[in-house]
């Protein structure tokens, strides 16, 4: 999964603070998660309310609040 298209995804909803994928150890690969802060807790809440049963790219999406 791209970074951009994460970005691209939920900036729909407001703006973004920081989007991190981390990577595996000694490789370029992601390791099948990440993490997206908003500015905003509302808009954050209302993402995490939109996009809970999203796809990307056909993979769906498992959005947990942290």
């Amino acid at each position: 999964m791209n970074f951009k298209y994460i970005r691209e995804l939920f900036k729909q909803h407001g703006a973004l603070k920081k989007v991190r994928l981390p990577k595996k150890v000694n490789s370029q690969n992601h390791r099948g998660f990440g993490f997206v802060e908003f500015t905003n807790p509302e808009q954050a809440h209302q993402a995490f309310k939109s996009l809970q049963h999203t796809h990307l790219y056909g993979r769906k999406i498992v959005i947990q609040w942290s």
